[in-house]
């Protein structure tokens, strides 16, 4: 398992641990690729999103794919994962978790294209 795959791993099972005491659907399937690692999020209601953790991102950052293509650190993703299961909009949940974490400020993310 190279470094990217564990991280997602890592990641996506924290998420998941937490969904499971507040009684929440997180599942998860990884997808390695060349410079990283793909992680395919089932939330309820036939919700999801994609999360990326690869070596391009210098700040360490991982992307969510989700309406639009956006970074938030590592720190925000269970954050951003609640506020989708309880029904915030890509966007919505971006700014919030990105505000709401302390490493938000670090570097600017991109907002969603479209919702």
């Amino acid at each position: 398992m190279n470094v990217h795959v564990r991280r997602a791993d890592e990641l996506a099972r924290a998420v998941a641990a937490r969904f499971a005491e507040d009684g929440l659907v997180f599942e998860y399937e990884l997808q390695p690729y060349g410079g990283g690692c793909m992680a395919h999020v089932d939330l309820a209601d036939d919700d999801g999103f994609i999360f990326t953790v690869a070596r391009t991102d210098p700040y360490g950052w991982i992307e969510i794919l989700d309406s639009g293509d956006f970074y938030l650190p590592p720190t925000a993703l269970l954050h951003y994962a609640l506020l989708r299961a309880h029904g915030a909009r890509p966007g919505d949940a971006w700014e919030t978790a990105l505000k709401a974490d302390p490493n938000g400020r670090r570097r600017p993310g991109r907002r969603p294209a479209s919702e």
